[in-house]
């Protein structure tokens, strides 16, 4: 679908923004933090979610990459909608995010409206597990392009 679209705010409010990209408006779902960091008339690039279900078709627009990457983390965790996801992102931003998984403080993420205690834990635990996968994968995609390495240089040398 959509990689992102860089174009002109229109106009902006809390939940959305209309994005003129040659002369076509996009509605864009947002968080609040992106909403707090552009303004009417600017040219912005928005790196685009594509939310597709039979009944819906939604565009969630995020300034930084990672933060898109961070937003298909949390609707990978179990009970995790668009919707919570976005409160998640508009409550905290991709450090404080990383912090309070680090620390498992679910304390602190509890202050996510419409998040208690049971899935705020949730969010922690299936993230650290979805990081910690990512990170063994990676892990063993350099272990194995360094044997390839080897080999190729043993190869090379008869």
């Amino acid at each position: 679908m959509f990689e992102y679209l860089r174009g002109c705010v229109e106009y902006k409010k809390p939940d959305y923004l209309a994005l003129d990209v040659n002369g076509v408006g996009y509605k864009v779902n947002i968080s609040l933090r992106v909403y707090d960091r552009i303004k009417t008339g600017e040219n912005v690039r928005l790196y685009i979610f594509n939310y597709v279900k039979e009944d819906a078709f939604k565009l969630i627009g995020f300034l930084e990459e990672r933060e898109r990457n961070l937003f298909e983390m949390l609707l990978g965790v179990k009970g995790v909608g668009v919707s919570l996801a976005l409160s998640i992102m508009s409550t905290f931003d991709v450090e404080q995010l990383r912090k309070i998984v680090a620390e498992n403080d679910y304390a602190t993420l509890k202050r996510v409206p419409k998040l208690g205690e049971k899935k705020a834990q949730q969010v922690i635990l299936d993230i650290y597990l979805l990081k910690r996968k990512i990170y063994l994968k990676v892990s063993l995609l350099k272990m194995s392009y360094m044997r390839l390495l080897k080999l190729l240089v043993t190869v090379k040398k008869k």
